[in-house]
């Protein structure tokens, strides 16, 4: 046998060694001149051919061994002959997958995504690489958790095709973020290729707090008595969805000149 799987573990016997010599009565022993950077061994009986080393069929698909029989004669006689071991691709699920900033509204470092609130639905927010070692790879990306909706990822890749696959989706807004109510969302996308092997890899993003407009005022009292001069009629209050936030007021127009705004008071300029 001259044939081995990329994925089988090492110690796995390739193939069993055999010679003929037409000295019947002779010894051999067997050598392996060159392992292909000791990608081979002998085992101890020196009769089978040994995977000793992992083996990618992407990187290396054909390695070649020498092996040399020589006998106990006198002198002593020996062959060389080179065999061609062939590795067997077997389909691999993705290795990686990334979260970056390509395409994306905010630079973000990889894997560390962020979004302003109030975003439009359908703004991009970044876009997740994932690789496959094997070659010609079209995956398909997905998310089984969306953060209850908020986030989509496109349903076409795309993919470019070198040493392995490499195929990018966009992650999108999909409902409206607030920072003040969830400033924190979780997604986890899963990458599958042709033949249903799957990567599923979790990503936190963030929303990032915008200062929103104050979204009401109100006052404590409308009624003041008259004739009587920088009396209080009453105090302000704004309703701001930015906690923490200080306000200041001021009357538009001026109020006919019958009154003013000190702080946050509304008072009466004259009787």
């Amino acid at each position: 046998n001259t044939i081995v799987q990329e994925n089988a573990p090492v110690g796995t016997v390739v193939g069993i060694l055999s010679y003929s010599d037409e000295d019947k009565s002779q010894l051999h022993t067997i050598r392996l001149i060159d392992s292909d950077n000791g990608q081979f061994v002998l085992s101890s009986d020196g009769r089978k051919l040994l995977k000793a080393k992992s083996a990618d069929y992407e990187t290396k698909a054909i390695h070649k061994v020498t092996v040399q029989v020589t006998d106990n004669g006198n002198p002593a006689m020996s062959i060389k002959k080179d065999f061609n071991i062939s590795v067997v691709d077997v389909n691999e699920k993705p290795f990686s997958s990334v979260f970056t900033d390509t395409g994306g509204q905010q630079k973000f470092l990889v894997n560390h995504p962020v979004i302003n609130e109030r975003s439009a639905v359908g703004t991009v927010i970044g876009t997740v690489m994932a690789r496959d070692p094997d070659l010609k790879q079209r995956m398909a990306f997905t998310l089984d958790d969306s953060a209850y909706g908020t986030f989509a990822i496109s349903p076409t890749a795309t993919c470019t095709f070198a040493y392995s696959s490499i195929c990018t989706a966009v992650v999108t807004v999909a409902k409206n973020l607030n920072f003040e109510v969830s400033p924190r969302n979780t997604i986890v996308v899963r990458v599958t290729d042709p033949n249903g092997k799957f990567l599923v890899t979790r990503f936190s993003i963030g929303t990032l707090d915008v200062n929103e407009n104050p979204t009401d005022v109100s006052i404590s009292n409308r009624q003041v008595d008259e004739d009587r001069a920088n009396a209080i009629v009453g105090t302000f209050a704004a309703v701001d969805p930015d906690p923490g936030q200080t306000h200041t007021f001021s009357l538009v127009p001026s109020g006919a000149g019958k009154f003013i705004i000190t702080g946050n008071e509304l008072r009466t300029v004259s009787a």
